[in-house]
């Protein structure tokens, strides 16, 4: 079986007064997720704000779950989130680990 796994940086939620504002690019990144349609999607840079956008869209609410967490324990911290295909796949067991010295330890760097 061969699986479509892609990337993509969402970019922070600039302010809603910023050309670069989230809300101004979720048709993009709905388009993208219908055009490509991934079965695995690794996403950068994604914020709790984005992600409630991103959920409430009905093709992406519809066809796919997500796991991940923030990068610190702060929620409102960048996520670096992965979004998976429900009908292909089934979350058997999730973690997270820091690239540091302390990889169990949230936020961690070295």
């Amino acid at each position: 079986m061969t699986y479509t796994v892609a990337t993509f940086n969402m970019k922070r939620a600039f302010s809603e007064r910023s050309k670069a504002s989230f809300q101004n690019r979720t048709e993009s990144i709905e388009e993208f997720f219908r055009s490509v349609s991934p079965d695995i999607l690794g996403t950068q840079e994604l914020t709790e704000k984005a992600i409630d956008v991103l959920e409430k869209k009905e093709h992406i609410s519809d066809i796919y779950c997500r796991v991940g967490c923030p990068r610190t324990l702060n929620r409102k911290d960048e996520y670096t989130a992965i979004f998976y295909k429900k009908e292909l796949f089934e979350l058997i067991e999730s973690d997270t680990f820091w690239l540091s010295r302390s990889p169990q330890k949230n936020g961690s760097r070295s």
